[in-house]
């Protein structure tokens, strides 16, 4: 199998949660590719190259789930990450087959912007 991993840079405030989703699709047939027992692991770095992690995601977390018929990979960044992220990052996502005879498959990376917010909001303001 051979996937063409995708650059999708994310934006998101600091703080907030986010989900995204990537569609696997065989290039060939152009049906969707059949990911039964497949797990998943994404993580954020200051860099690429960095031993520093700022955060992680998995199967095992719950944060990845993967739609093993329809070959969806769903992604949730939970609020606690993102807080986690000063300024800009760099993140993917890693799938691994059941039987570790091949993989691991990098699905998608690219940068990682956590904005704090701008607006300060007044005391007493509901």
């Amino acid at each position: 199998m051979q996937i063409q991993a995708v650059n999708h840079d994310i934006a998101v405030p600091r703080g907030a949660g986010y989900r995204v989703s990537f569609h696997l699709v065989n290039s060939d047939t152009g049906v969707a590719m059949t990911l039964s027992g497949y797990s998943g692991l994404a993580q954020v770095r200051p860099d690429a190259l960095s031993d520093t992690l700022l955060g992680e995601i998995s199967t095992t977390s719950g944060d990845i789930t993967i739609d093993e018929t329809g070959g969806v990979v769903h992604l949730r960044f939970p609020a606690a990450l993102t807080a986690a992220v000063l300024g800009e990052a760099a993140w993917d996502v890693l799938i691994f087959p059941p039987d570790d005879a091949e993989g691991p498959y990098q699905v998608a990376f690219g940068a990682f912007a956590a904005a704090p917010s701008v607006t300060r909001v007044p005391p007493g303001t509901p």
